[in-house]
């Protein structure tokens, strides 16, 4: 019966004080800036996590999921391709050549990275190969002086009626040699995603292999496809113990596996997703100051309780409840309160973001009806993306931090001696 009586003397201050209206309304409070909290650090994130997804696989139009690099061409053997086929984390590969140019056309010239692909193994490692893509790459098939341009570049290019550019490596072209310069047909455009892909010119590998011919930049690549984005790590570990096992199997000469890189996706572009995950994790800690807000609010209701409540406590001591029971009575009071707005918050949150699109829609709607400025809102694009270990997160720390606030209180109670109190009484 004693376990019990803290939870049920708990429970019967929460709910049953018709007397102490003010200390209700600031539970309430305490209650409400916690549940606020939670909901909008989870809607926050849940947009940030959207924007990060739809940011990824802008990049992944045009960077590779793990890229292979040696210094030899014995890395495109097929054998080795076939090899790294068979493994579970690896669903395609596709050789490939990168390096930096000059494009001309009309005594203009363009800086631009010039990657050399096999397009019958290109298609199946792209992640945007959709059918213009492929028509694309069929076609380059066809011509190996065919040039095929990201939409940014391409309206740079086609700025007049023909569509035939000069291309020339950088080396080449710093060393005076205009002897090599090739001419190519462009053939057309294709979506290579928003971030860093507008200088990328694609060509076919024979054609790159000529225009890179003893350059510096030219190295022998292969892109690799992976079944899981989200652990590039193994999957390059596995990758790389292969292609060192396959190498090490060729003559002295090849043996040579300094030159030997694996480049994941997340490697690659570090500097940006690091900032994007830096970004989100600081728009975390200054949301949370709301939730810590309420904790403080639990606080100072739970010292005038424990004021409140000192006869009943001296009463309770001299009954025989432990100091530890005491203390629990007012813990129970702040988790309760912790716990009703966090499931509140929760609840709040995830209905939100699973309802962003047309929440938002509504919002541009009415906005844009006392404005004329119709053109400027966007907040039905916004993209949110759920994660649910994320708002079981915050939804602990929340209560965490609502258990920790009850210390305070609770340890004052237990402190309080029943004979300096009951003796005014």
């Amino acid at each position: 019966m004693l376990q019990a009586l803290p939870l049920f003397i708990g429970l019967r201050y929460i709910f049953s004080s018709k007397k102490h209206t003010f200390l209700s309304i600031v539970s309430s409070i305490s209650m409400l800036g916690i549940g606020l909290g939670v909901a909008i650090l989870i809607i926050v994130l849940s947009i940030m996590n959207g924007s990060i997804t739809t940011l990824r696989s802008e990049v992944l139009k045009s960077v590779p999921h793990l890229t292979v690099s040696y210094n030899n061409r014995s890395v495109w053997s097929e054998e080795l391709i076939q090899l790294l086929l068979d493994l579970d984390y690896v669903e395609a590969v596709a050789p490939f050549v990168e390096g930096e140019a000059a494009i001309s056309k009309n005594g203009a010239t363009q800086f631009v990275r010039v990657r050399g692909v096999d397009p019958a193994r290109e298609r199946s490692v792209v992640t945007n190969a959709n059918s213009t893509y492929r028509d694309l790459l069929d076609d380059l098939r066809l011509h190996d002086s065919g040039l095929i341009l990201g939409y940014r570049l391409l309206g740079i290019v086609r700025q007049s009626n023909s569509d035939e550019v000069r291309l020339n490596s950088l080396k080449r072209l710093v060393q005076r040699d205009l002897k090599n310069t090739k001419a190519f047909s462009v053939l057309g455009g294709v979506d290579l995603g928003i971030y860093g892909s507008g200088d990328l010119a694609l060509i076919a590998l024979s054609s790159a292999e000529k225009l890179f011919k003893n350059a510096e930049q030219n190295g022998f690549q292969l892109r690799l496809k992976l079944t899981n984005l989200e652990a590039p790590g193994p999957a390059k570990v596995q990758v790389m113990t292969v292609v060192k096992k396959f190498l090490s199997n060729l003559s002295d000469k090849d043996q040579e596996l300094a030159s030997l890189k694996g480049t994941t996706w997340r490697e690659s572009e570090a500097s940006l997703f690091n900032a994007l995950q830096m970004e989100k994790l600081l728009t975390s800690i200054m949301l949370f100051m709301i939730v810590i807000i309420g904790a403080v609010n639990i606080i100072s209701t739970l010292v005038m309780m424990v004021s409140e409540k000192k006869a009943d406590v001296a009463i309770l001591r001299t009954m025989g409840i432990s100091r530890f029971e005491v203390s629990l009575v007012f813990m129970i009071q702040g988790f309760v309160v912790g716990l009703l707005g966090a499931f509140l918050g929760v609840i709040l949150g995830v209905l939100i973001t699973l309802n962003l699109t047309d929440i938002g829609l509504a919002l541009e709607t009415l906005v844009a009806s006392f404005s004329s400025e119709k053109q400027i809102y966007f907040l039905s694009h916004l993209k949110a993306e759920l994660i649910w270990s994320e708002s079981m997160l915050v939804a602990a720390g929340a209560l965490g931090v609502s258990m920790a606030a009850t210390l305070y209180p609770a340890v004052t109670a237990s402190k309080v001696m029943p004979v300096d109190v009951l003796r005014y009484e």
